[in-house]
């Protein structure tokens, strides 16, 4: 009996240890040399890690701070995907306290997860793959990106994709044999309701990631099969037998290593990195390439002694470059949840009890089909809401829409609790939610959420170092809606829902905006827009969009970091290939711009080193 017990109880704890073994692709300790290392596994790492590795004969190290996590079922179905913040595969950022916005949120301090794991933030996020306006990359141009235009990083964008979208089966606009599996799904039929009434008030249905960039779409997604693709899956484990490419997770990298060359100039020779409580050294014969992200990229520049020069002597680190722009021009959506509330029983039509049952467990077993195999991300919509903008028509969006497709259960304790737990919302905003709740007499307050987006903010901030321990999250100050004019086309985009409600579709199912907010209407009346412009300050979140930290310009730009090979000044061996370097945000999400710029880093660097 006891026999049996302690064999039962050892193969409990064997099974797991031996599949992870025999699922990882990490090595166990890394050559003294190779001529590359990337930092960072995430969106864009890995995909130059993959295309640097074409080349057989150069050895590529790639270094990621989390672990792999293979055994980990929450990293593949996309609708549980909330549930792994705040765990040890998220970095867990929080801002300093904002003095402009986040009053809903605890000492109004947004919390930033960020993927601390193979594939990066593409195992955290919603999935959403947009690519923004073609505007977007023009406007890089003038900024000093040279060769960054839409023309020029089109064939990036389809290198990496995988349409698998009948609805796009034939477009000049995507890519059909990469390896990051894009699909649309079409799980909700408040999908339809949604995309209809954008319609009928006037705008086009899209393919937002073609030249169009007004109007009102489906969501495509980095899905396959129900499963989330992300960019482990699609560039790191395809390939992970390479002899070439060594990967080592749990590698947390402290500091860039400099010589002088031949002419006195820095050069990046290596990295320090700690690994289980161990410091390392490894040596980069050719380049060290950041792409540890928008926050971990300008953090280790600073930490390494590039950055804002006085900011550095301050914090004890010796400067190697004096590079103001470092960590400055922090850029970041931010959204305006707004619930709407259907007078119909549409519980059928979105994420709910209803949708969320034992049979939806196996047929999203079987083939991947149902509500578990959603992004909830499920509606998407660009807008220019300001047509006489500088006198002119404006020619981005300024406004995006994204529609969730799930009911917001008031009565569930469980779900609040999670909520509060993820967005760090305070217990009085908790407490106005239900007691509207029950001054309308809903248990639902909404039955579907429109997320309104701030496409292209004025407002920008900072990341700065707390300390010169590599351990310490650095100062991060976003500003939101510091600069009013972002508050004004909050503003209108909420107007444009006024809209809606007034559209045949919304209307025949008794669909209106509900807001639960008691101490914005002292501000003015409800709906006025005093109103408006409380319930944007107190309640936007963050989109998760953070990108700009060590931005791409020209040489006499003297806020700028990288050239527009993504050089970095003043040293030589040193690029950055991730959402930092963009000089703006995109109109939309940065996944899809992350897998844009890895693909042409990649391409870049095989130029400069005549591997191609």
């Amino acid at each position: 009996m006891f026999r049996f017990i302690f064999v039962t109880l050892f193969i409990t704890w064997l099974v797991p240890h031996f599949l992870t073994w025999y699922w990882t692709i990490s090595i166990s300790e890394p050559l003294e040399e190779y001529d590359f290392i990337i930092v960072g596994a995430g969106t864009s790492g890995s995909v130059v890690a993959n295309r640097l590795t074409e080349i057989p004969n150069f050895k590529v190290l790639l270094l990621e701070a989390g672990g792999e996590h293979p055994l980990n079922f929450l990293k593949s179905i996309p609708m549980l995907s909330l549930a792994l913040q705040k765990s040890d595969m998220d970095w867990q950022y929080v801002t300093e306290p904002q003095k402009y916005s986040s009053g809903s949120l605890s000492e109004n301090r947004s919390l930033w997860p960020r993927g601390k794991v193979l594939g990066g933030t593409s195992v955290l996020n919603l999935m959403v793959y947009t690519r923004g306006s073609p505007h977007d990359y023009d406007s890089w141009v003038k900024l000093g990106a040279k060769d960054w235009d839409y023309k020029s990083v089109l064939p990036y964008f389809k290198k990496s994709e995988h349409m698998a979208s009948p609805d796009l089966s034939d477009s000049e606009y995507h890519g059909y044999d990469g390896p990051l599996n894009i699909d649309i799904r079409k799980d909700h039929g408040s999908q339809d309701l949604f995309v209809k009434a954008g319609e009928e008030i006037g705008y086009k249905i899209i393919d937002y990631n073609s030249n169009e960039d007004e109007g009102f779409a489906y969501v495509q997604s980095t899905t396959q099969n129900g499963k989330r693709h992300s960019a482990a899956d699609a560039f790191l484990y395809p390939v992970s037998s390479r002899q070439n490419l060594h990967i080592l997770a749990n590698a947390h990298v402290s500091q860039i290593l400099f010589d002088e060359d031949k002419n006195g100039k820095p050069r990046a020779t290596g990295v320090k990195y700690v690994r289980y409580g161990k410091e390392k050294i490894v040596k980069a014969k050719n380049e060290v390439i950041l792409c540890a992200g928008a926050v971990g990229t300008p953090h280790l520049l600073m930490l390494s002694g590039i950055g804002p020069k006085k900011h550095l002597e301050d914090n004890a680190v010796k400067v190697v470059a004096d590079l103001p722009g470092v960590g400055s021009n922090l850029q970041d959506h931010v959204m305006l949840p707004i619930g709407v509330k259907s007078d119909l029983d549409i519980s059928d039509e979105v994420i709910s009890s209803k949708t969320l049952s034992l049979s939806t467990l196996f047929s999203y077993l079987y083939d991947g089909s149902g509500s578990l195999g959603s992004c909830t991300a499920d509606g998407f919509a660009f807008l220019k809401t300001n047509k006489n903008f500088r006198d002119k028509k404006l020619d981005y969006p300024d406004i995006a829409f994204q529609m969730l497709s799930a009911q917001f259960d008031v009565g569930n304790k469980q779900l609040i609790d999670f909520h509060q737990h993820i967005l760090n919302i305070d217990n009085e905003t908790i407490n106005d939610i239900q007691e509207q709740a029950k001054k309308v007499k809903l248990d639902k307050l909404n039955d579907l959420s429109i997320l309104v987006i701030l496409s292209h903010p004025e407002s920008m901030g900072t990341i700065r170092l707390k300390s010169s321990n590599y351990s310490t999250h650095p100062v991060i100050d976003p500003n939101y809606l510091k600069d009013s004019k972002d508050v004004e086309t909050l503003v209108r985009g909420i107007k444009v829902l006024e809209k809606m409600e007034k559209s045949p579709t919304f209307l025949s199912y008794g669909m209106k905006m509900m807001f639960a907010s008691p101490k914005c209407e002292k501000s003015g009346p409800l709906r006025s827009e005093a109103f408006y412009r409380c319930v944007a300050r107190r309640n936007i979140l963050t989109v998760y969009h953070h990108c700009c930290t060590a931005k791409m310009g020209a040489r006499t730009d003297k806020m700028a970091v990288a050239d527009h090979r993504l050089r970095v000044y003043k040293v030589e061996g040193l690029r950055v290939a991730d959402a930092s370097v963009m000089p703006a945000v995109t109109s939309g999400n940065t996944q899809a711009p992350c897998y844009m710029i890895g693909e042409k880093a990649a391409d870049m660097i095989k130029e400069d080193w005549n591997l191609v």
